[in-house]
C-alpha cells in the first residue's frame, strides 16, 4: 500500500489539510472504514478518491483501475438518469460477500451518494451493516441532497472547502482557455473549478453579456431575445444554458440585495456592476 502524501497530492490543487486527515485515517485504519468525502462538486473530490485507491491497491495506470478485481466502483453510467439504479446499489452486497482476490481487502468507491434514492439509500445501508473487516467504503458527497442519518452515523466525515479564488485562476491557466477571461470564469466559478470548466463549455460569458444587455436594455429588445434564443438551437445543451441563465439571474439579484446591506460585491465587469446598480435602486 503506497498512501505517500506527495503522490496522492500529486498535480493536485487546494484541500491539503483535508486529504492528510483522510490520509492518516486510512493509515491507522487497517483498511477498515468508511470515508465520506464532503463539499462542493468540482473541487476534486474524486480525483483525490482515486488516488488514494490506485495507492491503496498498489495500482500503477489509471486504465488499471476499473478492472481490478477487489474494488467496485458505483456511479451513474447514464446522465438521462437521475438516479443509480438500486439494482447496481445492491451489486455492493454482492461484491462484498467475495474473497479479495490481489489484495487483503475490498474496496468500494461510490460516486456519489447523492445520486442514490431511497431504494438506494436502503440498499446501501444493507451493505454498511453487513461489511466486515478489511473492507473499506470511499464515499464522494456533494451535499446538495438530503443523506440519511442512519447512514451519516457509519460514515467518517471529511469536509472539503471550496476552492479559493487564486487556486482556480491558477488552474485554469493549465487549460486552454483565454487568460482575458481567468478572473471572470474565478468569480462565477464559487470556488469550483468544475463549475469554471462548465461555464465556459456552455458560453456562460456570453450568456451574461446578453442578459446584462437585456437588463439595461442597451440593445433593441427583439434583437436581444432573438440572441438569448440561438443560445437554446442547440439542444443538446439546452438544460446547462438554461440552468445558467437562471443562475445569472440569481447572481444579479443576490448582489443586488448585498449592495443595499453595504456588503462587498465582486464584480465580473462594467456591464454587471451597472445592472447590480439599478436592480439595488429598484428594490430600495
Amino acid at each position: 500500500m503506497n498512501l505517500k502524501s506527495e503522490d496522492i497530492l500529486k498535480n493536485f490543487t487546494g484541500n491539503e489539510n483535508a486529504t492528510a486527515t483522510l490520509l492518516d485515517s486510512i493509515k491507522k485504519s487497517n483498511n477498515t472504514g468508511v470515508w465520506l468525502l464532503r463539499g462542493p462538486k468540482g473541487i476534486g473530490k474524486s480525483k483525490i478518491a482515486f488516488n488514494i485507491i490506485k495507492g491503496m491497491l498498489n495500482i500503477e495506470k489509471d486504465n488499471q483501475l476499473l478492472i481490478h478485481p477487489d474494488l467496485f466502483v458505483l456511479k451513474k453510467d447514464d446522465d438521462k438518469k437521475k438516479f443509480i439504479p438500486v439494482e447496481e446499489v445492491r451489486k455492493v452486497s454482492t461484491f462484498l460477500s467475495k474473497t479479495a482476490i490481489k489484495s487483503s481487502f475490498k474496496t468500494v468507491f461510490i460516486d456519489a451518494i447523492n445520486e442514490l434514492n431511497h431504494f438506494g439509500h436502503n440498499a446501501l445501508l444493507k451493505s454498511l451493516e453487513e461489511y466486515s473487516f478489511n473492507t473499506s467504503f470511499i464515499i464522494i458527497d456533494h451535499m446538495n441532497t438530503v443523506i440519511p442519518s442512519t447512514i451519516k452515523s457509519r460514515c467518517k466525515k471529511i469536509i472539503f472547502k471550496k476552492l479559493t479564488y487564486e487556486q482556480i485562476k491558477y488552474l485554469l491557466e493549465k487549460t486552454s482557455i483565454s487568460s482575458e477571461n481567468f478572473e471572470s470564469y474565478s468569480i462565477l466559478s464559487n470556488g469550483s473549478i468544475g463549475e469554471a470548466l462548465k461555464l465556459h463549455d456552455n458560453n456562460a460569458l456570453e450568456i451574461h453579456k446578453l442578459l446584462c444587455s437585456f437588463f439595461l436594455e442597451i440593445y433593441n429588445l427583439n434583437n436581444n431575445v432573438d440572441n438569448i434564443q440561438k443560445l437554446f438551437q442547440n439542444k443538446k445543451n439546452n438544460n446547462n444554458i438554461f440552468t445558467i441563465t437562471f443562475l445569472m439571474i440569481f447572481r444579479f439579484l443576490r448582489n443586488a440585495l448585498k449592495k443595499l446591506h453595504n456588503v462587498k460585491v465582486f464584480y465580473i465587469d462594467n456591464l454587471e456592476e451597472e445592472v447590480v446598480k439599478k436592480l439595488s435602486e429598484s428594490l430600495n
